[in-house]
């Protein structure tokens, strides 16, 4: 299980990491094309905006994931060394 979890992580971060290199290369083509842009900038800063809030929110998601799961296994660390505590003082 630890592996699946593990795996997503670092598939969740690579996906991140790709839209936003997505979002720069968008940005610097935009930035940089010939031609007049004029009616559609609106568009593109809207776009490239909820873009950004997306980054941002999976940022956000997937430390919040991690951090739940590294507390997950601290807690059940936690247990077994009890458990093992408790089943040492049973056999005295």
């Amino acid at each position: 299980m630890r592996f699946i979890v593990d795996l997503y992580r670092w598939l969740v971060l690579l996906g991140i990491g790709c839209l936003l290199i997505g979002v720069v290369y968008a940005g610097l083509k935009i930035a940089t094309a010939e031609g007049d842009f004029g009616p559609f900038t609106g568009v593109y800063v809207a776009i490239a905006f909820a873009v950004f809030i997306g980054i941002v929110l999976a940022f956000g998601l997937t430390a919040a994931f991690i951090s739940i799961h590294d507390r997950h296994c601290e807690l059940v660390d936690e247990l077994r060394r009890m458990r093992e505590s408790l089943q040492s003082h049973g056999d005295q």
